[in-house]
C-alpha cells in the first residue's frame, strides 16, 4: 500500500518536472526565434516599418526632452506629447519586455 502510494507521488511529480522542463524548452526557443528573426530584420538594407517606428519615436522624445524645454526657456509655449505608451513601445523595440 505505501509502496503503491510513493510510485503515485513519484510519478506525479515527475510529471510536473517533465511539464516544467518542456515549458521552459518552449521559452527558450521562443526567445532564440525572436533573436533570429531580429537579426534578420536588423541586416536588411531597407527602410521598413520598424526602423520608421523607431526613428518617430525618438524624434518625438528629442521634441520633448530637448526642443519643448529650450523652447520654454525663451518663453514660447509648445504642446508637450505623453510619452508613457510611447516608452514602452520603445523599450519592447530595443529589446526589453
Amino acid at each position: 500500500m505505501i509502496g503503491m502510494i510513493i510510485d503515485l507521488i513519484k510519478t506525479g511529480m515527475d510529471f510536473f518536472i517533465k511539464k516544467k522542463t518542456v515549458e521552459q524548452d518552449v521559452q527558450k526557443t521562443n526567445a532564440e526565434g525572436q533573436i533570429e528573426t531580429n537579426k534578420e530584420e536588423i541586416e536588411k538594407v531597407s527602410f521598413h516599418w520598424r526602423n520608421a517606428l523607431g526613428f518617430v519615436i525618438t524624434l518625438i522624445i528629442l521634441y520633448n526632452w530637448i526642443i519643448v524645454p529650450v523652447l520654454d526657456f525663451f518663453g514660447i509655449v509648445v504642446i508637450q506629447v505623453p510619452l508613457g505608451q510611447l516608452m514602452q513601445v520603445l523599450l519592447i523595440m530595443v529589446g526589453g519586455s
